[in-house]
Parts: C-alpha cells; structure tokens; sequence
C-alpha cells in the first residue's frame, strides 16, 4: 500500500510508494514549501485504498486515521477531519476534484 502525496505535477520520491501533494497555488511546490510558504495550509488525508484481503481494510484506514491525526499536530496546519475525507472512500474521482470540493490547498492518498 503506498502513499500519494502530489505537487500538481512533481514527484517526490520513486513511483511506487511516492507521496504526492497537489498544490494549486504553485507550480514548483515542494513538501518543505509547505511548511515555509504563509500560503493557505488546509490538507485532507483521503482514504487509502485496501489492496489486499477485505478483512484487512481496517488496517489502511487505520493507517489514513493515523495520518490524519500525526498532521492535525502541526499548528501550522488546518486538518480536514476524518469524517469529512471518508465521505470519499471508494469513489472514483481525481484528487484535484475531491481537493477542491473539500476546500483544501493540499491532498493526501495512496498513489498507484
């Protein structure tokens, strides 16, 4: 199960297993920039996908929870709670659009 964390267009780290951040105020963000930058810092954690046995679904959820709650002690940043990001468990859209709709400057999912 891997993490996604996407700068619009960059990746940071190899494919598989990368985090991506979707940034749509700066081209060339960076996860650092994040942090740094006084843009707006909202963030959702969406739901990772369970890429192996249904029995262990808990185990992603728990690991996006997990993530969800380590994030939410940065002060620097706004944490879009649980219940709002698992609204989009198993739907099909792109992040970009599930960003936007949720009001977030950033992103967080499971890449492919």
């Amino acid at each position: 199960m891997a993490a996604g964390l996407q700068p619009h267009a960059h990746h940071a780290g190899p494919s598989s297993g990368s985090i991506r951040l979707w940034d749509p105020s700066a081209r060339r963000s960076r996860f650092p920039k994040l942090c740094e930058d006084k843009l707006d810092k909202r963030i959702a954690v969406l739901p990772f996908e369970n890429l192996s046995d249904p029995h262990d679904e808990y185990f992603s959820d728990g690991l996006s929870e997990e993530l969800i709650s380590a994030l939410a002690q940065i002060s620097e940043l706004k944490v879009i709670g649980r219940s709002s990001s698992f609204r989009f468990k198993d739907r099909k859209e792109e992040p970009k659009t599930i960003g936007e709709k949720l009001g977030v400057s950033y992103t967080l999912w499971k890449a492919r």
